[in-house]
């Protein structure tokens, strides 16, 4: 038996399976980057939702209850930060992952103290979103 696999002969789960089974939200107003990063995400988890600010992330978040948010900060309409809290206070252990231009700590604190995972700024590159991805998965979903 190969020592990755399980008790039953079978391998164990890795991130990227789990995450095949997920659903992920993603918001993001810049369209450019939105119809960049979406098809790389869209190939990694069950059903990827999108939406192009936070008033259209919060709707489609209570339609939908991804299992994983990605966030822009900086949106018109609703900031990422409003997007989030109102998030928080119908799923307090949703993980939600923000992406950014601004490398400023008073924004990563502010994104610590809406319990959020992680902080990506942009420009960030595919290896980086995958990561947090995986810490993401071992964290809350015990794999």
């Amino acid at each position: 038996m190969n020592k990755n696999d399980d008790e039953k002969g079978q391998k164990p789960l890795t991130y990227l399976d789990v995450l095949k089974k997920l659903d992920v939200l993603y918001v993001e107003d810049e369209d450019e980057i939105r119809e960049s990063l979406s098809p790389y995400i869209k190939r990694r988890v069950a059903n990827l939702h999108i939406a192009k600010n936070g008033i259209e992330g919060l709707e489609v978040f209570k339609k939908t209850k991804p299992h994983i948010v990605i966030t822009d900060i900086n949106m018109p309409e609703m900031h990422g930060f409003k997007m989030a809290d109102e998030i928080r206070a119908l799923s307090e252990n949703t993980p939600i992952i923000f992406t950014t231009a601004h490398n400023e700590k008073q924004f990563i604190e502010k994104s610590k103290k809406l319990y959020s995972n992680s902080y990506l700024v942009k420009p960030f590159e595919y290896k980086d979103l995958d990561r947090q991805f995986k810490i993401l998965i071992e964290s809350h979903f015990k794999i």
